[in-house]
């Protein structure tokens, strides 16, 4: 066993269990912590540096989200053998200057739609001063200033994006676009031109599914497994591009270790290739810290960065982002110059001083506690109501979970049992390309209701699914 004899310094602003992280993280890097070498328990590493064993359980977990370690039942925490060492010095950006089918006719009383937000907690007040302030300037009621957004919202979301996921940028590679859907299909158009195939994750979003084959775009559907997407299948695959969700895999909610994501730098470093990375929800995550962007650990420019404020903030604004490589910037200046910017002006310059200001940062923060509350909630009523009949995937991060049937009842046999006790549930087979398992998944979204309205949900759902004859 390996002796660890890290510097902690008491006095510092980080978090002592993000200190003990980064130093076995660095030494796994470095290799002076070689692959299967057993690491200390957490009692015995805790009463060696003097600190609470809940201090090194978080620090574990983070690493073992990560990849870096992995826990042997009755045995401990082992290294992980890591692939070489891709360089992830981040060098410096070069600048340039120039849905869901609804059914309308049942109504609902709880709804656990993955794409609701809670507006009992939202800071309205904070985003009408925003909103006022801006509208002062006479000027905001004309056309904006830039085809690919103002500059004032992106020159604040290459700070955010920075400090809060790693994202190296400047603001004339960013494009704000009307939702995610709008920019997919800007990328489609010009990955056409060049020829390109997609590979996607199966099971994956189909929105971005739709919207690449809609453009022409020849689709791969490559399998996910349980560390994110099938690196063999990618391969034979023989695709240009890759769309993924590494932060949180939608549907599954699988997050992909550090050890994936470096054979996915090696695979897009290999060819003329992109990997299209779409964070749409690292905001929230309960388990450790969040894992690092794959744009942040690519220091060749292949990644194109897509995020939104959807699920962070407000759906109905629509506005999302995408942060583009050098090397693609040009052809899109050619190809859209005559486009004129989808998001409207007010809501852009409004967002940017909501960010400025600091607001969006401290809602961030206080949805992350009441989503972990609500999650909580969730998982607590689940073990209650339905115990056993049920396997709960994804739960780590997100404002989602899928729950896996342990019975052989069909989808839409659940979806009707649920609709006759006034519950909206949705379905995830159409995520998949090809099913491989007889058992349903059912997504469960609870960013949009309240606790109480959770645990009565749930047990709706126990008595109309487990209940009935």
């Amino acid at each position: 066993m390996i002796e660890i004899t890290p510097l902690l310094n008491l006095e510092s602003k980080h978090p002592i269990y993000i200190q003990l992280y980064e130093y076995i993280k660095n030494e796994v890097e470095a290799g002076r912590l070689p692959s299967k070498s057993k690491l200390p328990s957490i009692r015995r590493l805790a009463a060696n540096l003097h600190i609470s064993q809940n201090t090194v359980e978080s620090a574990y977990q983070q690493l073992f989200a990560e990849g870096y370690i992995d826990s042997k039942p009755r045995s401990g925490m082992y290294v992980m053998p890591l692939e070489e060492k891709l360089d992830t010095i981040k060098q410096p950006v070069e600048t340039f200057s120039t849905v869901e089918s609804y059914d309308e006719e049942t109504s609902y009383t709880l709804d656990f739609y993955q794409g609701a937000i809670d507006l009992t907690h939202f800071p309205l007040n904070e985003w009408k001063k925003c909103s006022n302030e801006v509208l002062h300037h006479k000027d905001i009621l004309q056309y904006g200033d830039h085809r690919q957004g103002e500059r004032k919202l992106r020159e604040q979301l290459v700070t955010y994006l920075y400090f809060s996921r790693g994202v190296n940028s400047s603001p004339d590679q960013i494009v704000i676009g009307a939702g995610l859907q709008h920019l997919l299909g800007m990328l489609s158009l010009l990955f056409r031109k060049k020829q390109y195939t997609i590979a996607i994750e199966d099971p994956g979003y189909k929105g971005a599914k739709d919207v690449f084959k809609n453009n022409g775009l020849t689709v791969h559907p490559i399998p996910v497994d349980r560390d994110g997407i099938h690196m063999d299948e990618l391969v034979k695959s023989e695709s240009d591009v890759l769309y993924i969700t590494p932060s949180h895999q939608y549907p599954t909610g699988v997050i992909t270790p550090i050890n994936k994501r470096r054979q996915l730098l090696k695979w897009v470093n290999e060819a003329e290739r992109y990997i299209i990375e779409d964070d749409y929800d690292s905001e929230f995550r309960y388990v450790g810290k969040p894992i690092p962007s794959l744009q942040g650990l690519d220091s060749n420019h292949k990644i194109i960065y897509i995020g939104t404020f959807s699920k962070s903030f407000l759906p109905s604004i629509r506005i999302s982002y995408m942060v583009l490589p050098p090397s693609l910037l040009k052809m899109y200046k050619q190809l859209f110059a005559s486009y004129v910017q989808t998001v409207s002006r007010i809501h852009q310059e409004a967002l940017a001083l909501f960010i400025e200001k600091g607001y969006l940062e401290r809602h961030i923060r206080r949805m992350r506690k009441q989503n972990r509350h609500k999650r909580d909630t969730l998982l607590k009523a689940i073990a209650q109501y339905m115990g056993d009949h049920v396997s709960v995937i994804g739960e780590k991060s997100g404002v989602f979970i899928l729950i896996k049937i342990n019975e052989l009842i069909s989808e839409s046999t659940l979806i009707e049992r649920a609709k006759k006790v006034k519950v909206k549930v949705y379905p995830t087979s159409r995520y998949w390309s090809k099913r491989s398992t007889e058992y349903p998944m059912i997504q469960l979204g609870f960013g949009g209701l309240t606790e109480k309205e959770i645990e009565e949900g749930i047990s709706l759902l126990s008595k109309a699914w487990f209940k009935e004859s």
